[in-house]
């Protein structure tokens, strides 16, 4: 987002995201975002998910769906948004993808990550991408962003 290198905090980011979109928008038109904030020094994450996005923590033997606002960008002049705290341990690793694939494809691709942890977060991108790409539709956009907490810091 353009508004990222003037105002690191999320709210303020949503906001300003939200009213631009707003105002420059037709009808039906939307927007989704996720936006997150690592301290890598101890694992703390904030982190917003609006609208057809899909996010998940995987941990080593697990995978977690991360809370999203069903809310769109770009629809509601006053929204606000949530910010989420989580903690990441090392080798914890964010998966976010848009949900133009379903709930249940991005679901089967966070099961195949958790399956290949140990790769890079490079690696996991990479692979996340192939598999969500065997989902898309038409002319439907694919995301995918995958982000991995160092072993050791």
């Amino acid at each position: 987002s353009a508004h990222a290198s003037h105002d690191p905090d999320i709210k303020q980011l949503v906001s300003n995201t939200n009213s631009t979109l707003w105002r420059s928008t037709s009808d039906g038109e939307k927007g989704a975002l996720f936006h997150a904030i690592l301290d890598p020094s101890c694992g703390r994450v904030e982190y917003t998910a609006i609208g057809d996005v899909q996010a998940y923590i995987l941990r080593p033997h697990a995978w977690e769906p991360l809370l999203a606002d069903s809310q769109f960008l770009g629809a509601d002049e006053d929204y606000r948004a949530t910010v989420h705290r989580q903690i990441l341990m090392p080798g914890d690793i964010i998966f976010a993808t848009s949900l133009a694939v379903g709930v249940a494809q991005a679901n089967a691709v966070a099961e195949k990550l958790l399956r290949n942890i140990h790769l890079s977060a490079q690696e996991l991108n990479d692979l996340a991408l192939r598999e969500l790409s065997q989902f898309v539709i038409g002319n439907d956009s694919l995301t995918a962003l995958v982000a991995k907490r160092a072993e050791s810091y």
